[in-house]
């Protein structure tokens, strides 16, 4: 009788098997699996994919590290090495997406192998086809040039940048060193994430400093050094304090770079700057503040790019 009580007063024979259905409980994931339906019911299949992948990969990788292979989510820095101990190597994916949109660079940063047989084979043919006729003869000049090839260089496309890296001609000078077996890999994968560091820097430098991808960069030039200019040397030939002097200089600097960088993008100006932060109102046309940050990071907490 406490039973029945319990249960409400319902006799087995009363409680039907319709009754029964109603009574079972749906698993947490299938009620998981609904929300999510109903949640992204009216977004695109392709970004609903490339969410689910991003996130199975932070899942599987919360330090950020990802093997060396192809990816859907490879949007401002493209891994397309497949060279010497790429199967070995895993990329921080996390801070090499942090470093470049700390630079903002327009385009995408692609890292390739350079394949030492690239440019040998191209030496070795002749106008005619043939290559017998010439390899004799420029074979003192082929060894040379192989020589005196970089380990890796950085390379201006039309896309943004492409950083190659000649992991057979690394993995050959440590061998010569003596290095074999899990010596030679852990050197290896050191001097790599060295290499990839200076040539993500080089690209940062070149394409924020020089005339490589901007040809008004002596203009922004101009425009950084006149603000600090007109009002430091007027005090300099007047002798006036140096602290004093500075601590006059620098507020108007910053402010005439804020009505500088306010009117340029007002008028969509060709030389305006890239300003991903609200202090960067006040940073100058030349983006030097974006190379210091940009090496600031590489030596601190993005120095291991590779592992």
């Amino acid at each position: 009788m406490g039973l029945e009580q319990r249960a409400g007063h319902i006799a087995p024979q009363e409680f039907n098997l319709s009754q029964r259905k109603e009574a079972v409980f749906v698993p947490a994931a299938q009620e998981v699996f609904r929300s999510e339906e109903k949640k992204f019911e009216g977004e695109q299949p392709a970004e609903d994919l490339r969410r689910i992948v991003k996130e199975e990969r932070n899942a599987m990788s919360p330090d950020g590290f990802e093997p060396f292979e192809p990816s859907e989510d490879q949007v401002n820095f493209v891994n397309a090495y497949r060279g010497n101990f790429s199967k070995e190597m895993k990329l921080n994916r996390k801070a090499v997406e942090r470093v470049l949109t700390i630079a903002h660079l327009d385009g995408t940063v692609s890292l390739t192998s350079l394949d030492n047989s690239r440019k040998r084979s191209i030496e070795e043919v002749n106008p005619d086809g043939s290559v017998s006729a010439r390899r004799g003869l420029f074979k003192k000049q082929k060894i040379e040039d192989e020589e005196k090839e970089p380990l890796s260089r950085v390379i201006s496309t039309p896309q943004g940048w492409n950083i190659e890296i000649n992991g057979q001609k690394m993995a050959e000078q440590l061998t010569k060193k003596g290095l074999y077996g899990k010596g030679l890999q852990a050197k290896f994968i050191e001097n790599f994430n060295r290499l990839l560091n200076t040539s993500v820097f080089e690209a940062v430098r070149r394409e924020k400093l020089s005339g490589v991808k901007h040809k008004y960069i002596r203009r922004k030039l101009f425009l950084t050094l006149f603000p600090p200019l007109i009002q430091l040397l007027p005090r300099l030939l007047l002798n006036q304090d140096m602290i004093t002097t500075i601590a006059y200089v620098l507020p108007f600097t910053f402010f005439t770079y804020g009505l500088m960088n306010f009117s340029q993008m007002e008028r969509h100006s060709i030389l305006s700057r890239e300003i991903d932060h609200p202090l960067e109102w006040l940073m100058p046309n030349l983006e030097v503040d974006k190379v210091a940050r940009t090496f600031a990071y590489l030596q601190g907490k993005g120095r291991k790019l590779v592992r």
